[in-house]
């Protein structure tokens, strides 16, 4: 694998993550987090390099207290057997941890957001006491597995969240 060195896509826009892509051949898609509205956009390419905005609004907004301040980290795959994308976000609140939420979308430009959102919060002086985030999940046929960055003081961990079967609760 070699790199050309160039960026495709963040600095002024925000910080980006886990490219999407449907079906050999079909747009690459990928969320980021856009910062000057602390939201999660989505952008589409044709090639991987070239990207545009799919719309000016974002897809993903904080809405809830726990999100209050930024959703950031966007992690998105498409999940072929329920034929929708799935997303893994961190959201944060100026005085509290970071925490994970889970939203699924049938297009990747409308989402919902999961009812018990966070999914995965701080543990009461456990090793993720002050943050979860970066999250990063797959399906592996029976369950999910979600790898997030846990911090306690200033030492960050990866821990990993199971979800046995494929269905993630949404109504």
């Amino acid at each position: 694998m070699k790199s050309d060195s160039s960026p495709v896509l963040g600095g002024k826009l925000g910080t980006c993550f886990d490219v999407a892509r449907l079906k050999e051949g079909d747009k690459f898609r990928l969320g980021f987090s856009w910062r000057p509205k602390a939201s999660v956009a989505l952008t589409e390419s044709p090639d991987g390099k070239a990207w545009m905005r799919v719309s000016d609004k974002p897809v993903l907004a904080p809405e809830k207290p726990w999100e209050k301040v930024a959703l950031m980290c966007p992690h998105v795959i498409w999940d072929e057997a329920a034929r929708e994308f799935c997303m893994w976000y961190s959201g944060g609140e100026q005085y509290e941890p970071d925490a994970i939420g889970c939203a699924t979308s049938p297009d990747g430009k409308t989402w919902t957001k999961h009812a018990a959102n966070p999914i995965i919060r701080p543990g009461e002086n456990q090793w993720d006491h002050d943050a979860c985030y970066k999250p990063f999940a797959i399906f592996d046929g029976g369950r999910w597995l979600l790898w997030y960055n846990g911090r306690r003081g200033n030492v960050e961990q990866i821990g990993l969240a199971i979800h046995e079967g494929e269905d993630l609760g949404f109504e």
